[in-house]
């Protein structure tokens, strides 16, 4: 069955978890992984209210190919010292004059972006391991070799 939800009341909604399998990703190992930038969403971190993208990352070949890596660039607090650093890296044109993170059309030039992001990982509150970006860089040439 695998679903949780059951509408058969009306518009009553019942839950029931009993036949719905726990789901849980293995963390790809530390490696230098070609990715390409499938998501760029404006919002605010709901920790500390900054101003951010969170990009979804798709990496781009070899045995891993499809997985999903998340990372999140902030424009205000602490991160914003690491997020110029990436984007000198991969969006250099950002630098040359003050932008709107919110804007749609700069939101949109970061889709389809190449590049190679070095993962590593690190352990949850509940001790399961996770993937970590710790950096964004070019790729050299036309593509990913």
């Amino acid at each position: 069955m695998n679903e949780a939800v059951d509408f058969s009341e009306g518009d009553a909604l019942t839950v029931d978890f009993n036949d719905v399998e726990e789901t849980s990703f293995e963390a790809l190992p530390k490696a230098m992984y070609n990715c390409v930038i499938a998501e760029c969403e404006f919002g605010y971190s709901q920790n500390s209210g900054n101003a951010m993208w969170t990009l979804q990352l798709e990496v781009a070949d070899g045995e891993y190919a499809g997985r999903k890596l998340f990372n999140h660039m902030t424009f205000t607090g602490g991160g914003v010292g690491f997020t110029k650093r990436d984007l000198k890296r991969i969006a250099p044109e950002l630098l040359e004059a003050p932008f709107q993170p919110n804007d749609p059309e700069v939101v949109s030039s970061m889709l389809g972006k190449q590049v190679r992001c070095r993962v590593t990982t690190r352990k949850d509150p509940e001790g399961e391991t996770r993937n970590n970006i710790s950096g964004m860089y070019p790729v050299d040439g036309d593509g990913f070799v």
